[in-house]
């Protein structure tokens, strides 16, 4: 009985250590993620105290802010919910894409942190002009303008960013569109593919020394572009394919000395010219 009555002391003995073992770890734990929560939220490692700004020409410093806060905003985390815009937590290291269009002159948004100094440095790429893009006014039964000429600046990705005036006559080609309506900042000069080859016939003009008088769309179904000379011809473009391909014919029509003369250049066909 005495043996019986030992070894059942030492198993409740063996029992309490355990369950006071569990709780002190239970306990401690507990202090622990205090004491983390704490320093995440209250210890000023993790405080912003700066938001500078770099890169920006066009672009207000205070806008490039007003935009990282409503990013922020836009997008409510765990750590933004609970911590706020005062720490370095809160903030993504890029903002998204559709943020950034918020502000149509704006390409991109890197967000670096620094713990040390408490600083977080956005640094901007802003939108490099490349073209203007004028809307056309359409024309009423007696054939005046309806509406407003409508110009924008537009960057290598064909994205219209910044309001402009049109232009003739200067290496600043002005496009001049009578077929699409409703254009505005943060739009597309085109769909993605006619883009993409709209610019590719911008490079083709620029690289062959060629000098429009006007470069033209006229009806956006067609699929084409009209590129006049001041005392030469009309050339044709299609928005189907990359005009880079007409280069080396172009280069060698406008060596010709009787370039001037010539009524027009056709490019319509994929890998194929006419002129006259």
């Amino acid at each position: 009985m005495l043996e019986d009555y030992l070894s059942e002391k030492q198993r409740k003995k063996k029992m309490l250590r355990r369950k006071l073992w569990w709780t002190f770890g239970v306990l401690a734990i507990f202090f622990m993620a205090l004491l983390v929560l704490w320093f995440i939220t209250e210890s000023p490692v993790f405080r912003v105290d700066h938001i500078n700004v770099t890169g920006n020409h066009a672009v207000a410093s205070n806008d490039v802010v007003t935009l990282l806060q409503a990013s922020v905003g836009l997008h409510p985390t765990f750590f933004s919910w609970m911590l706020g815009m005062g720490n370095m937590l809160t903030w993504p290291k890029v903002l998204r894409t559709s943020d950034v269009a918020l502000v149509p002159q704006l390409a991109s948004v890197l967000i670096q942190k620094n713990y040390g100094n408490h600083t977080l440095t956005a640094s901007v790429v802003e939108r490099a002009p490349l073209a203007i893009w004028c809307e056309m006014p359409g024309t009423d039964m007696y054939g005046n303008p309806s509406g407003d000429e409508t110009c924008f600046w537009f960057d290598n990705t064909g994205t219209l960013f910044q309001k402009s005036f049109d232009t003739e006559g200067s290496e600043i080609f002005a496009v001049h569109d009578y077929s699409q309506t409703g254009l505005g900042l943060g739009g597309k000069i085109l769909p993605a593919l006619f883009a993409q080859n709209m610019l590719s016939i911008l490079d083709t003009i620029k690289a062959s020394g060629f000098t429009p008088e006007d470069i033209a769309l006229h009806d956006i179904g067609l699929e084409e572009v009209d590129v006049s000379a001041y005392n030469g011809p009309t050339i044709y473009f299609s928005l189907r394919f990359d005009a880079m391909e007409d280069l080396s014919v172009l280069q060698q029509l406008l060596a010709k000395p009787n370039f001037n003369s010539l009524q027009y250049i056709d490019f319509r066909t994929e890998n194929r010219a006419y002129y006259k």
